[in-house]
Parts: structure tokens; sequence; C-alpha cells
């Protein structure tokens, strides 16, 4: 049975979900903005995560948008749309920062995003880091 509960995420997870820990567990929230007080409905109880989808909130994050793409829920390939672009940036450098932090480099300063000359639709460049260390030197 899927529940419904009212939260505030506290950070990004490395994939784009708003994340939320506590006793234990993490709440991993599709389409969530870390900070935006939000009811949420649980899709999925895991044995140590969870995942849980935005329902609505009574005082929207202000850089939230109605994502543009149609497939934006179902697909699950763009987790940033729900933010205009500065919010994306945001977003995005926030991951970065905490990516680095995790792997023990402290806090790192991550500049500012270059826009896609492309624009914002129509297209998907995607990303993934990887943040390690290695004996190869």
């Amino acid at each position: 049975m899927q529940r419904e509960v009212v939260v505030t995420p506290k950070s990004w997870s490395p994939r784009g979900e708003a994340a939320l820990q506590g006793q234990g567990r993490q709440l991993l929230i599709w389409s969530g903005i870390p900070g935006e007080t939000a009811r949420v409905r649980i899709v999925h109880e895991g044995e140590h995560q969870d995942y849980a989808v935005f329902r609505d909130t009574r005082r929207p994050d202000p850089h939230r948008i109605a994502p543009v793409c149609d497939r934006y829920h179902t697909c699950g390939g763009c987790p940033l749309m729900h933010l205009d672009e500065g919010g994306q940036a945001y977003a995005r450098r926030q991951m970065v920062q905490a990516a680095l932090h995790d792997e023990g480099l402290g806090e790192v300063p991550v500049g500012n995003l270059v826009a896609s000359p492309d624009g914002r639709q129509d297209f998907r460049h995607v990303l993934k880091l990887g943040v390690g260390f290695s004996d190869m030197g």
C-alpha cells in the first residue's frame, strides 16, 4: 500500500533526487527539491532506502517549474527538469561538491556552469561523474 507523508528533503542524491536521511534510512524523492516542504507518495520501501514521488507543496521553491517533457515522470532520464535553469545549475554544483566531499576532498569550490549553445529543449546531454582515488599516476 502506498502512503503519503510530508517531508523536507535536505540534499541531492548523486542521481538527482531530493534526499532525506534519518534513523538509518534514506528517502529519495523524485521531483523533490531540498529545503522545500512537500507531500510525497512513498512508492517503494526497501531495507534501508525508500523511494517517493513529489505530490504537492504549499510553498513551491522559487526554482520549481512544470517539466516541459510529457515523459518526465515515466522516463526518469532528466531528474532536474522540474527546476528552472538557475535551479538546475545550483543543484548540479551541489551534487559535484557533495561527491568531492564524500571522497575526502573537503569543501571544493565549483565554478559556474556553461550553458549549452543548443538551448534547453529537444536534446539531452548526459554526464556521469565518477570520483575516486587511484594508484595509477
